[in-house]
């Protein structure tokens, strides 16, 4: 098994920083959400910061800027995003703790052993009051939200190359927090929270059908979960046969005598909002759609 030795990889901004707090600035004077990608600990502590100056000269509560990743932030960048949240709603890291395994054979070497027990400090978050909201980084890690709240409890890697624990588990959270985090906190941060999130009066029924109740199976049953049904504004997207269906509410009470656990895993962000993806997928419905009902007129003609 190899053993991390080398020191922490350095990399270099892919932005101009005084250019990137110029954008930041304009942007937030606009009152645009800004939402930027860091991933080491001198990037966070730059982007956190530019959101800090940027609030200061034009204080606007609600815009909720993010850090998209957020990795190995540091202890200023902690207390600053803690500060951002209480008096701007802003600084919300988007994270994607599926990285931990799909990713999970490279990135200790790249950050080193002592820092890679710190990556991606989902624990810390909670105990500093921050909020996050997850999701997957698709097209980096596969979709399924089962994955990343499997991920936010084990901190597994895919293989085990460094070791079957290189994160450690001091950041690891609870599968409650986890489901909070993909759902009414991820809502949120797209600004969709009074509408999707949560099953309440009034919001559009956006919910799962998982074939186990993710509140009481095992930590490795996790990943294996199986959706057998989804509803998108109360309408069936995708069925199976069902044998009974358990009402998990937000505090974990169901019924637990047996068959399949409802929950609500709607808002995965891919990074910035999963609305896009709807759009999309929508929109290349709409294409097969008339490409079908296209195609006998071109044969007949």
């Amino acid at each position: 098994m190899p053993v991390i030795q080398r020191r922490p990889a350095k990399a270099f901004p892919s932005w101009n920083p005084d250019v990137y707090k110029q954008m930041v600035l304009l942007f937030n004077a606009a009152k645009v959400s800004v939402g930027t990608h860091a991933i080491g600990d001198r990037a966070i502590d730059l982007t956190v910061d530019a959101y800090a100056e940027a609030l200061r000269q034009n204080p606007a509560t609600g815009l909720r800027h993010s850090i998209i990743h957020a990795h190995e932030p540091t202890e200023h960048a902690l207390s600053v995003m803690a500060d951002l949240q209480k008096h701007y709603d802003a600084a919300i890291p988007e994270t994607q703790a599926e990285f931990l395994w799909w990713l999970g054979d490279v990135l200790p070497g790249a950050f080193g052993p002592e820092q890679s027990k710190h990556l991606m400090p989902l624990a810390t978050y909670r105990k500093r009051g921050i909020v996050f909201a997850s999701g997957s980084d698709f097209g980096v890690t596969p979709l399924a939200t089962r994955y990343g709240l499997w991920a936010s409890v084990a901190r597994q890697p895919l293989k085990g190359t460094f070791g079957p624990q290189p994160f450690g588990t001091d950041e690891a959270i609870d599968v409650h927090t986890a489901l909070k985090s993909y759902t009414i906190w991820a809502a949120r941060q797209i600004f969709e929270e009074k509408n999707t999130g949560s099953l309440e009066q009034g919001k559009w029924a956006d919910f799962a059908v998982w074939d186990r109740n993710p509140y009481t199976v095992p930590t490795g049953s996790l990943k294996d979960m199986q959706c057998l049904m989804t509803f998108y504004k109360a309408r069936l997207f995708l069925s199976a046969s069902t044998p009974r269906l358990v009402l998990v509410n937000a505090h974990g009470d169901a019924n637990l005598s047996g068959g399949v656990a409802l929950r609500i895993p709607v808002a995965m962000p891919i990074h910035r909002s999963n609305l896009f993806e709807d759009r999309f997928y929508s929109f290349l419905e709409s294409i097969v759609i008339v490409v079908l009902a296209v195609i006998p007129v071109l044969i007949e003609n």
